[in-house]
């Protein structure tokens, strides 16, 4: 009895050891990767005891640890994806993008909005018979910069839109046929409206546009068949925007250089024009056909008249020619049947053929032996020395 005891013992030190030297070969192989991890998982307590004839390893360290496990990095941010409900009460869920390719989509009960490159443009609205839209300036964080095409192009009801500081360009057609648009806010960081943008918009009576505006595209207001007076700080590439309209007045802001070609061509209920004295020229046709108007004041920095400016301006009867005036261009006044006098000063330097042709009325005041008196008398102009 007392051999099979010891048999007994054997037997089950035997296998007490064995699996000693697997949970060793184990701690071996694991801790050669992570080391800290070792020491605790699957550590045993260094007592072995034999209780009832098998031996007790003692408690595992580290099995189910009481504390979380430490962070070795940081997540990077990501862009969630954005929920935007429409106007049915549905809910899109849009995949977070941001470029033009592919842009994010982000909407509300009022507009919908195309995000890229972290900056918002408006490009739909909803509510077709609002009388009044006002276009936030941020969406969700981004900055409204645009306001897309066709964005209320035929909203016939529309009366006034109100456009955020920020907001840098308009889009083409964006309000085209708004016939009932009689107020339009425009923020002074808008730099661009595109091609027909308040084309036919005949609501609008008044328009001033701000400084920054320096891109304006062809029949932007065109057919604004109650506009009437005109403040701007651009005049370039104006032609095919203002021309046929009905504007009465017009003011050109201080700092501007130059009128144009083209820019008021057939402005024919053109009565009152103010010029900056920062103008030093006025490009071909400018004021070609505007046939209300009857005076004008010429800055005293003018040195260009260009081609055709003031041709069949027919009730033009007061207009001074400063005296650092140097170029007058060919048929400059042609037509101008009501001028009766004009003082060409000493320092002109060139006038153009035909620049007084079919000007009946006319007498030239001009110094003796002159450009002017040469001119005069060489194209039998009535003219008189003063």
């Amino acid at each position: 009895m007392k051999k099979c005891k010891i048999e007994s013992y054997k037997i089950k030190y035997a296998g007490g050891m064995a699996l000693c030297v697997i949970l060793s070969v184990l701690i071996f192989i694991f801790g050669k990767h992570d080391e800290p991890m070792a020491a605790e998982v699957g550590a045993v307590d260094a007592s072995c005891e034999a209780v009832d004839g098998d031996l007790d390893f003692g408690e595992s360290v580290g099995m189910l640890p009481d504390k979380e496990p430490e962070q070795n990095s940081v997540a990077l941010p990501t862009e969630a994806p954005t929920i935007a409900p429409t106007p049915d009460g549905d809910t899109v869920i849009v995949e977070a993008a941001g470029t033009e390719e592919d842009p994010i989509l982000i909407a509300d009960e009022k507009f919908a909005y195309r995000v890229a490159d972290g900056k918002a443009t408006v490009y739909e609205a909803y509510e077709t018979e609002a009388e009044e839209l006002i276009i936030p300036a941020t969406k969700e964080g981004y900055p409204v910069v645009a306001v897309g095409e066709y964005l209320c192009q035929g909203f016939a009801k529309l009366k006034r839109i109100s456009l955020p500081e920020g907001l840098e360009e308009i889009g083409g057609y964006a309000f085209e046929n708004c016939v009932s648009l009689e107020t339009v806010e425009f923020p002074s960081t808008l730099t661009a409206i595109r091609d027909s943008a308040f084309f036919s918009c005949n609501g609008l009576t008044k328009v001033a546009l701000p400084e920054k505006t320096k891109t304006i595209e062809d029949y932007a207001f065109f057919a604004c068949d109650n506009l009437t007076e005109l403040s701007l700080y651009q005049t370039s590439n104006l032609d095919m925007i203002f021309d046929m309209s009905v504007i009465t007045k017009v003011t050109v802001e201080e700092g501007v250089s130059y009128i144009a070609e083209s820019a008021f061509e057939y402005c024919e209920r053109l009565r009152e024009v103010t010029l900056p004295s920062t103008l030093t020229t006025i490009k071909a046709y400018a004021f070609y056909g505007c046939t209300a108007l009857e005076e004008l004041t010429l800055p005293e920095g003018l040195v260009s008249i260009g081609e055709n400016v003031f041709e069949n301006c027919t009730a033009l009867q007061t207009i001074n020619l400063p005296k650092g005036l140097m170029l007058l261009s060919e048929y400059a006044f042609c037509g101008c049947e009501a001028l009766e006098q004009l003082v060409l000063p000493d320092e002109i330097t060139s006038i153009g053929d035909g620049a007084f042709d079919g000007c009946e009325n006319l007498v030239l005041l001009v110094t003796a032996e002159s450009l002017g008196e040469e001119y005069a008398v060489k194209n039998d102009i009535l003219y008189e020395v003063k």
